[in-house]
C-alpha cells in the first residue's frame, strides 16, 4: 500500500521538496544547505536605480555598472556548511571573493530558535595592484512562526568593509545589526524584508532596506528585488547605503539546490 503525501501547505513549505530557507534575499539566515547538496545564487542588481527615467533607461539597467553575485554552498554535515560568493567590482578597484563556513549551533525543533555562527574572509582581488583580505564574523537567530512567517536577525562585523566612496584614510572595520523577515503567502510565493543598520566602524549615512516577492518552486526560487544598495556581499552590506530611502536600484536573486 503506497501512502499519499501530504498536499502542499504551511506544514509541508519547509521540507524536502521545498528549497532550504538558508538565506532571505542577501541576508544568510541561521538555517544551512542540507547535507552533501549545493546551493547555487545568481544575483544582479543594476545601478542607476528604478525611479529615475525608468522607461529611457529599461528600469536602471542601460546605466551600466551590474552587480553581479555568483555564489555556491555545500552542506557538509546536518548543521556545517561552507560557501564562496564572487562579487564583482563597478565603482571599485576589485573583485570580492568571499569565503565562509556556517555552523547551526542551535536548532529549533528542539531549542524554539536556530541560532548560528557564520566566519570567513574576504579578498579583495585586483589586476596588477596587491590584493587585500578581511575577516567576517556573524551571529544569527531566527524562528519560524506558525509555519509561514520566518523571522530573525543578527550582528555582522568585517575588519575590512568596502563602500563606493570608501578612502584608504577610513577606518577599515565595520559593525552592523540586521533584521529580516519572509512571509509565505502561499506554495510558490513569499515576500521578503531586510534592514541592516550600521553601529560601529565605516559606514554611509542610510541603512540598506531590501525586499521583494519570492516564486518558489521546487528546491528553487527566483526573488524580485528592490534595494537602496547595489552590494549582496558582507563586507558592502555592512556599511550601508548613500542611496536615501526611495531611492531603489532594481535587481533579481535566483537559487537553486542540486
Amino acid at each position: 500500500m503506497v501512502v499519499a503525501s501530504e498536499k502542499p501547505g504551511p506544514k509541508t513549505w519547509w521540507g524536502d521538496s521545498w528549497p532550504a530557507w538558508d538565506r532571505v534575499i542577501d541576508g544568510m539566515t541561521a538555517r544551512t544547505v542540507r547535507k552533501h547538496t549545493f546551493g547555487t545564487l545568481i544575483s544582479h542588481r543594476n545601478f542607476g536605480g528604478f525611479t529615475k527615467k525608468p522607461f529611457h533607461s529599461l528600469f536602471g539597467f542601460d546605466a551600466g555598472s551590474l552587480k553581479v553575485g555568483l555564489g555556491v554552498r555545500f552542506g557538509i554535515l546536518d548543521d556545517l556548511d561552507v560557501g564562496v560568493l564572487r562579487v564583482n567590482g563597478t565603482a571599485e578597484a576589485f573583485n570580492t571573493y568571499e569565503v565562509d563556513a556556517r555552523y547551526n549551533l542551535l536548532s529549533q525543533q528542539k531549542f524554539g530558535v536556530d541560532l548560528a555562527l557564520r566566519v570567513g574572509l574576504s579578498w579583495f582581488e585586483q589586476y596588477h595592484a596587491g590584493d587585500a583580505v578581511g575577516a567576517l564574523v556573524q551571529l544569527l537567530i531566527d524562528r519560524l512562526v506558525l509555519d509561514r512567517v520566518f523571522v530573525g536577525g543578527g550582528i555582522l562585523f568585517h575588519s575590512n568593509s568596502s563602500g563606493p566612496k570608501k578612502s584608504p584614510s577610513d577606518v577599515d572595520a565595520s559593525a552592523a545589526i540586521q533584521a529580516y523577515a519572509d512571509v509565505r503567502l502561499y506554495d510558490g510565493m513569499s515576500l521578503g524584508f531586510e534592514v541592516t543598520q550600521p553601529i560601529a566602524g565605516y559606514h554611509l549615512k542610510y541603512p540598506i532596506f531590501t525586499f521583494g516577492p519570492r516564486f518558489i518552486t521546487n528546491r528553487h526560487t527566483f526573488a524580485i528585488v528592490m534595494s537602496n544598495s547595489q552590494y549582496s556581499n558582507a563586507d558592502g552590506i555592512i556599511t550601508g547605503t548613500d542611496r536615501s530611502f526611495g531611492n531603489w536600484v532594481l535587481g533579481f536573486n535566483i537559487t537553486r539546490e542540486l
